[in-house]
């Protein structure tokens, strides 16, 4: 949970971050340095560009066979999409900041046929006349998002989509025990109307809610995604079969190296055939 707390309040201060620096002068991105290096400076290592640290990371990556998704065990967060205003890839789009917040497994289906009792949390979207806007029940957990009301002001399709991925996210909060922040920018600030709804800048939410949520789905076991190298997959005992020869050869020397320590044997699922 603290893990969360700080990962959340990383991103937003990064999101902070990036935007001061994106909206400073071109001029001072492009100045060249005031001071001068010391005698002492000179036995200091140079820090690592943000640059050259992603491209180290890619090139690990890479080395240790790429990356696999570990399977996930318990519920899921389930979308189910009742209206024609947002199409099925869309709302993958919309959730997928769900997983990379908070690690939970999403699903967006199109059929209560699909709901099952896996299901952690369920947000539907529909369109019902006379019906709120966000209607909860926190209990189960569930959430409707009425899209119909979302409509009043006939909206461009690019504004009713950027409400609806607001909408979900406050749905969806509000179902997992997360209330109203005072915390800014998040969505979960009081929202009385549209307006209200578009003033907020922001389509995600602070590190207060999110939270509220984390401890809620840790009571109701949710199954969490997590992606991990070839290599970390091989050794931990469940990787997939190798579809190339960077994954043979991991296997092979993971094999070798567990080979002298018969209380931790290489595993590869019997059965597993190579992806083509």
């Amino acid at each position: 949970m603290k893990k969360l707390m700080f990962i959340a309040t990383i991103a937003l201060c990064a999101a902070v971050a990036f935007a001061e620096e994106t909206n400073a002068p071109q001029a001072e991105a492009t100045k060249a340095p005031t001071t001068t290096q010391t005698p002492a400076d000179k036995g200091k290592k140079r820090r690592a560009t943000a640059e050259e640290i992603k491209a180290r990371r890619a090139a690990r990556i890479e080395a240790e066979g790429g990356l696999v998704t570990a399977p996930a065990q318990g519920r899921v967060v389930r979308i189910l999409n009742k209206t024609d205003k947002v199409t099925i890839p869309e709302l993958e789009e919309m959730t997928a900041e769900i997983t990379q917040l908070l690690g939970f497994v999403v699903e967006v289906v199109d059929s209560d046929k699909a709901t099952n009792q896996r299901t952690g949390c369920l947000i539907t979207l529909a369109e019902q006349n006379g019906a709120p806007t966000i209607l909860v029940a926190p209990e189960d957990p569930w959430a409707a998002v009425n899209v119909k009301n979302l409509m009043k002001d006939n909206p461009t399709p690019e504004v009713l989509k950027t409400r609806i991925r607001k909408e979900l996210w406050r749905a969806f909060a509000f179902a997992m025990g997360a209330a109203n922040s005072q915390m800014q920018p998040c969505l979960m600030r009081p929202v009385f109307s549209l307006k209200d709804l578009d003033a907020e800048k922001v389509a995600i939410l602070s590190p207060e809610p999110l939270m509220g949520i984390s401890q809620t789905a840790e009571r109701l076991n949710f199954a969490t995604s997590r992606r991990v190298t070839y290599k970390t997959a091989v050794v931990e005992g469940w990787a997939p079969a190798p579809t190339n020869d960077v994954q043979r050869a991991i296997c092979e020397k993971v094999k070798a190296e567990q080979s002298e320590s018969p209380s931790n044997p290489l595993k590869i699922r019997p059965g597993d055939k190579p992806a083509k």
